[in-house]
């Protein structure tokens, strides 16, 4: 059996103050409307909406998700001396570095691990960066560019910022996967602390909106929702809204972090990246069950113990079914216990983040607070069961809260 991991600790930045785990679950639990237009700090988004999302240069989605900034979480606000970093040099970097230092930090304070005590070890990070706005931002002007550019733009540079901080000498690398970036890095942590060639990992994920640009191309593709609001495994599914995140866990195998008495969130049995392949589009899933089935083997899990499942798929109700379709095939074994399927309902604010929330609920589901949160966004289901042996929508799609299963897992 492959050995268990840990996530010891968590730390994160999210829309509607949730700048803590704590208050992301309170978030969830009682939901408020958070979409809106881009706040005056960052852009103005109206010049640049057209009602149709191919219209060149223009986008039909004008509302996402964002971080309020509060003294505490401010894009302007930095304490550069704390981290040892010139303002000539803060000037240049990209604020997603800053973020995530900060949130790393917190990660360590809430886990009661003092930096002291890593310092110098085969510690690893990696971190999903999807999109680089400020990137766009800064050499719009090649005259103006200030003179840490090359250190302040480089997607590298995100997770090596954290490394050099800290003084760690594991691995440490940004990668970008789109969507599922966080995810694989997770994938990566899991794999480097179960080789043992690092004690301690870190898998984050970072996300910030800083130009109008990335809203024109993905417009363009028909990938943004127009009224900001996604709509996972409903027939309203009209895209994905876009939004603002920066999260953080550190994990180490089980028992390690039980002979180091760590407080322990929730356990990861196994883990799994894979590819689709040539599906019939390049974007467009696979409603193939190999992956999932791989996963369970090697973590030795029964399916009659998966009491949740959660996914995203970022277009139309089709590619909502084909992945409900995938789900299906695994789990239609279970189909006589009741099993719940959502995302992060109904705050979409960045699904490469959704590694990060998984773990954090699991332990809230399963321990703190036992409930299931509702998928408050569900209208109709965008796909149905057909035959006794297939799941039924009462059982895994819930509008309210719910006790947990116990002996359930996620």
């Amino acid at each position: 059996m492959v050995e268990p991991i840990a996530i010891i600790v968590s730390g994160c930045r999210f829309p509607g103050g949730s700048d803590t785990p704590s208050k992301l679950w309170e978030l969830i639990k009682d939901p408020r409307d958070l979409s809106s237009k881009p706040p005056a700090s960052r852009f103005n988004i109206d010049p640049f909406y057209h009602p149709v999302g191919a219209h060149h240069g223009t986008t039909n989605a004008t509302q996402s998700y964002w971080m309020e900034e509060t003294e505490r979480t401010s894009l302007t606000k930095f304490d550069a001396w704390f981290v040892n970093i010139q303002p000539s040099e803060v000037d240049a970097m990209d604020p997603q570095q800053r973020v995530l230092m900060e949130v790393v930090y917190d990660s360590l304070c809430a886990a009661g691990q003092p930096m002291e005590n890593l310092k110098g070890s085969n510690t690893a990070i990696y971190v999903g960066m999807m999109s680089d706005d400020w990137n766009t931002m800064v050499t719009r002007d090649w005259e103006t560019l200030p003179r840490y550019t090359a250190t302040g733009l480089e997607r590298g540079i995100m997770a090596n910022r954290v490394s050099y901080f800290f003084d760690w000498h594991g691995p440490s690398m940004t990668l970008d996967t789109a969507c599922s970036s966080s995810l694989v890095a997770l994938d990566l942590a899991v794999q480097i602390v179960r080789s043992g060639k690092s004690n301690v990992a870190v898998a984050a994920g970072t996300n910030l909106i800083l130009s109008h640009a990335m809203y024109i191309s993905e417009s363009n593709l028909g990938m943004l929702s127009p009224n900001g609001r996604g709509a996972m495994w409903d027939t309203a599914a009209d895209g994905y809204a876009r939004g603002e995140g920066v999260a953080a866990v550190i994990v180490k195998t089980l028992s390690q972090a039980l002979a180091d008495n760590d407080p322990i969130e929730c356990i990861i049995r196994e883990v799994a990246v894979n590819q689709d392949g040539k599906t019939s589009g390049l974007t467009v899933p696979s409603n193939t069950a190999t992956p999932y089935t791989g996963v369970l083997a090697r973590g030795q899990s029964d399916v009659a113990e998966i009491g949740k499942a959660l996914g995203f798929v970022w277009r139309q109700c089709g590619s909502n079914k084909v992945q409900f379709s995938a789900v299906q095939k695994l789990l239609s074994a279970n189909a006589q216990k009741p099993l719940v399927l959502g995302d992060l309902p109904p705050y979409p604010f960045t699904h490469q983040t959704d590694y990060w929330t998984d773990s954090r609920l699991a332990n809230h589901f399963k321990h703190r607070n036992p409930v299931h949160v509702s998928n408050a966004v569900l209208g109709s289901p965008c796909a149905e069961a057909t035959t006794p042996g297939e799941f039924q929508w009462r059982n895994i799609l819930q509008q309210s809260e719910m006790p947990w299963l116990s002996g359930h897992a996620l």
